[in-house]
Protein backbone atom coordinates (compact mmCIF):
# COMPACT_ATOMS: atom_id res chain seq x y z
CA UNK A 1 0.00 0.00 0.00
CA UNK A 2 1.17 3.41 -1.00
CA UNK A 3 1.50 5.42 1.79
CA UNK A 4 2.20 9.37 1.63
CA UNK A 5 4.95 10.11 4.43
CA UNK A 6 4.73 13.60 5.49
CA UNK A 7 3.65 16.87 3.05
CA UNK A 8 6.96 19.02 4.33
CA UNK A 9 5.32 22.43 3.43
CA UNK A 10 2.36 24.43 2.20
CA UNK A 11 2.32 27.53 0.39
CA UNK A 12 -0.60 29.89 -0.47
CA UNK A 13 -1.51 30.54 -4.01
CA UNK A 14 -4.12 33.10 -5.55
CA UNK A 15 -7.54 31.44 -5.61
CA UNK A 16 -7.81 30.54 -9.00
CA UNK A 17 -5.15 27.47 -8.48
CA UNK A 18 -7.82 25.85 -5.84
CA UNK A 19 -10.70 26.34 -4.38
CA UNK A 20 -9.08 25.83 -1.16
CA UNK A 21 -6.27 28.51 -2.39
CA UNK A 22 -4.07 26.14 -1.14
CA UNK A 23 -0.78 23.90 -2.67
CA UNK A 24 1.49 21.50 -1.11
CA UNK A 25 4.99 22.46 -1.71
CA UNK A 26 6.63 19.13 -1.31
CA UNK A 27 4.84 15.59 -1.39
CA UNK A 28 6.91 12.63 -0.19
CA UNK A 29 6.57 9.06 -0.83
CA UNK A 30 8.04 6.62 0.62
CA UNK A 31 7.88 3.15 -1.50
CA UNK A 32 9.53 -0.45 -0.61
CA UNK A 33 11.01 -0.14 -3.97
CA UNK A 34 14.37 -1.18 -5.92
CA UNK A 35 16.71 1.69 -6.22
CA UNK A 36 16.31 1.43 -9.80
CA UNK A 37 12.75 2.13 -10.02
CA UNK A 38 12.56 4.26 -7.32
CA UNK A 39 15.33 6.53 -10.04
CA UNK A 40 12.70 5.69 -13.14
CA UNK A 41 9.44 7.21 -10.33
CA UNK A 42 11.54 10.04 -9.70
CA UNK A 43 12.35 10.84 -13.34
CA UNK A 44 8.90 10.73 -14.04
CA UNK A 45 7.69 12.69 -10.85
CA UNK A 46 10.08 15.46 -11.87
CA UNK A 47 8.88 15.24 -15.62
CA UNK A 48 5.47 15.70 -14.46
CA UNK A 49 6.15 18.07 -11.47
CA UNK A 50 8.21 20.54 -12.96
CA UNK A 51 8.06 23.75 -13.60
CA UNK A 52 4.72 22.91 -11.91
CA UNK A 53 1.73 20.32 -12.23
CA UNK A 54 0.07 20.53 -15.74
CA UNK A 55 -3.28 22.78 -16.09
CA UNK A 56 -6.43 20.67 -17.14
CA UNK A 57 -5.78 21.29 -20.76
CA UNK A 58 -1.58 20.35 -20.48
CA UNK A 59 -2.58 17.19 -18.43
CA UNK A 60 -2.39 14.45 -21.14
CA UNK A 61 0.09 16.05 -23.34
CA UNK A 62 2.43 15.94 -20.24
CA UNK A 63 1.90 12.44 -19.69
CA UNK A 64 2.44 11.24 -22.68
CA UNK A 65 5.65 12.98 -22.93
CA UNK A 66 6.60 12.22 -19.62
CA UNK A 67 6.16 8.04 -19.80
CA UNK A 68 8.15 8.10 -22.88
CA UNK A 69 11.24 7.23 -21.35
CA UNK A 70 8.81 5.05 -18.93
CA UNK A 71 8.84 1.23 -18.67
CA UNK A 72 6.37 -0.38 -20.92
CA UNK A 73 4.87 -2.61 -18.17
CA UNK A 74 6.00 -1.57 -15.40
CA UNK A 75 6.22 -4.32 -12.06
CA UNK A 76 3.48 -3.77 -9.64
CA UNK A 77 5.07 -1.15 -6.89
CA UNK A 78 6.35 1.12 -9.93
CA UNK A 79 2.86 0.80 -11.85
CA UNK A 80 1.01 1.86 -7.83
CA UNK A 81 3.69 5.01 -7.16
CA UNK A 82 3.53 6.42 -11.11
CA UNK A 83 -0.34 5.93 -10.91
CA UNK A 84 0.20 7.81 -7.28
CA UNK A 85 1.87 10.76 -9.63
CA UNK A 86 -0.86 11.20 -11.85
CA UNK A 87 -3.62 10.64 -9.61
CA UNK A 88 -1.52 14.01 -7.12
CA UNK A 89 -1.35 15.66 -10.75
CA UNK A 90 -4.95 15.48 -11.47
CA UNK A 91 -5.46 16.86 -8.19
CA UNK A 92 -3.58 19.33 -7.82
CA UNK A 93 -3.70 20.47 -11.11
CA UNK A 94 -1.36 23.98 -11.68
CA UNK A 95 0.50 23.87 -8.21
CA UNK A 96 3.65 24.36 -8.04
CA UNK A 97 4.27 20.94 -6.13
CA UNK A 98 7.60 19.27 -6.06
CA UNK A 99 6.83 15.50 -5.71
CA UNK A 100 9.51 13.24 -3.95
CA UNK A 101 9.56 9.42 -4.32
CA UNK A 102 12.11 7.76 -1.52
CA UNK A 103 13.04 4.33 -1.31
CA UNK A 104 11.63 3.11 1.92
Amino acid sequence: MIKLAALVACVFLPSAALAADECPAFLVLNEALSMQDTEVAQRYANCMSFPSLPTSELVAEKNARCREDQPNEPGGRLRKVLDWVDHVTSELLGCETRLQIKKN
